[in-house]
């Protein structure tokens, strides 16, 4: 499962993606239906208010009047500038009402009589347009009276559709440019997850090939100590307990590596079993008391005779023991304290030192992988940065939790918490 995950992860977003624009097409369709309905209803009222306003004999059905019958008796005018005048005149008004009813689509407009009578009157600023919607109004009234037929003008609305969408700009393009906005944001965090991810896996290949090549001169070496021992000119030498001491300790750091590698790649490479870990504290006590009186500091273990938990035993014996070797690497001669307590539902197992302490900037990446604190003393002791993240994936397997305690110059206290089995 675990080899597909980002295949898996993929497909769904791209799933999710195209599930969203399929949806935001379907709002938008759903918009356009009701902005074309909203558009009739207000057509409907302003052509009712043009009917209205046109029924009765004022200036412009007039001016209308003179235009169409071409009677220039009561005006000094053309024919032409009459028509002309009337034409202009007639699309401030019908312009207006449609305004005023919340229709802004450009239009033209044909004036003829009866229903297939000839155009009398004629203006179309956006020239002939074959997919503009045709709508047709009849007026009656005083028009209808004086030239017994009724007026009919015919509008012609040019670029409903963009009209139209222009009135779901709030909704499509929010849209739209959200939908943009997560894809980029998506595939930039694909490549930098990828990226990083990629670098991991270089950065392990090379570190378990490197502790590979490393267990054979470490196995030779072991041999040529065990050879040494069982000759009784060199079996007391002082340096050879020292040789197998550094040979012990260098074969538990690739141990170490080679069990975080394999932690992360596969997932888990502990058996828990309900143990009894007494015997194992009692064992650290014996232990690192022969350490501190030859090294010269005080250490202190305080625990319950009887410490029942769900456990792998070797590999949480490994995290005590790396929190107090950190404790005595970084306490300097202050005193190294073990103490585990016993709570109603959990055990604390609590390692405790009275060096610098560590600061707070810098609490939060201790635990990462190759993690280490810079510091300017010449006394500092440098790490590798994988002990405490190893405490911590063992800590994770053992569905247990971490807490740090720490204040500069107060020393440190890290915190194992696991449950009672």
């Amino acid at each position: 499962m675990k080899k597909y995950s980002k295949e898996i992860i993929l497909g769904l977003f791209l799933v999710a993606i195209v599930g969203l624009s399929i949806i935001q097409y379907r709002y938008a369709r759903i918009g356009l239906y009701v902005a074309k309905i909203q558009f009739q209803e207000q057509l409907a009222d302003g052509f009712q208010n043009i009917q209205l306003d046109l029924m009765t004999e004022n200036e412009l059905t007039f001016l209308m009047y003179l235009a169409i019958t071409e009677d220039t008796s009561y005006l000094k005018l053309t024919t032409d500038s009459i028509q002309s005048a009337a034409t202009h005149f007639l699309h401030g008004f019908l312009k207006d009402r449609l305004l005023s009813a919340g229709v802004q689509a450009k239009f033209g407009y044909t004036l003829s009589l009866g229903k297939k009578g000839p155009e009398l009157l004629r203006f179309m600023p956006h020239g002939d347009d074959p997919k503009a919607l045709e709508t047709t109004v009849f007026l009656t009234g005083f028009l209808e009276d004086r030239l017994g037929e009724r007026v009919k003008i015919k509008f012609f609305f040019h670029d409903i559709r963009t009209y139209l969408f222009q009135k779901l700009n709030g909704i499509v393009i929010p849209s739209i440019l959200f939908i943009v906005l997560i894809s980029l944001l998506s595939i930039w965090f694909f490549r930098r997850t990828y990226y990083q991810n990629k670098v991991i896996t270089t950065t392990n290949d090379f570190i378990n090939n490197l502790t590979h090549e490393l267990k054979t001169p470490v196995f030779s070496i072991g041999i040529a100590t065990k050879l040494l021992e069982n000759d009784a000119a060199t079996r007391d030498h002082p340096a050879l307990a020292h040789i197998q001491q550094q040979n012990d300790r260098l074969k538990e750091h690739i141990n170490k590596v080679m069990d975080l590698a394999e932690m992360e790649q596969k997932g888990y490479v502990m058996k828990r079993s309900r143990v009894d870990i007494g015997p194992l504290l009692r064992e650290l006590e014996k232990e690192y008391q022969l350490k501190a009186k030859v090294e010269g500091f005080p250490f202190t273990a305080i625990y319950p005779n009887e410490v029942v938990v769900r456990a792998d035993q070797p590999n949480f014996k490994n995290a005590l023991v790396n929190l107090i070797e950190n404790a005595i690497k970084y306490g300097g001669d202050g005193q190294v304290i073990l103490k585990v307590v016993e709570h109603p539902k959990e055990y604390h197992f609590r390692v405790e030192d009275q060096g610098p302490g560590i600061p707070k900037a810098h609490q939060q990446d201790i635990f990462k992988k190759f993690y280490r604190i810079m510091h300017d003393q010449p006394t500092y002791k440098k790490g590798y940065g994988l002990g405490l993240h190893y405490v911590k994936q063992v800590v994770k397997f053992h569905k247990g939790k971490i807490l740090l305690e720490s204040s500069p110059g107060q020393g440190t206290a890290f915190v194992l918490i696991l449950p009672k089995a």
